[in-house]
């Protein structure tokens, strides 16, 4: 439990939404990712600007499908 209480707070501190983090390293894991490339670190500068405009689209279509 420490290490995820430590995961959690690195993610914070780097600016990261912890459950939007874990949820895609476990996705990029289970497709045989190197975990070496996934630390809060690395992800943010490899996946985070990916992963906040996929967020940030898929938002908006649901927006927009309880407006209609």
């Amino acid at each position: 439990m420490p290490v995820l209480y430590s995961l959690i707070a690195t993610c914070k501190a780097r600016g990261i939404e912890p459950k939007v983090y874990i949820h895609d390293v476990m996705l990029r894991l289970a497709e045989s990712e190197d975990p070496k490339t996934l630390t809060p670190r690395e992800w943010k500068a490899r996946y985070g600007a990916v992963v906040a405009d996929r967020r940030s689209y898929v938002l908006q279509q649901l927006v927009g499908k309880l407006r209609a």
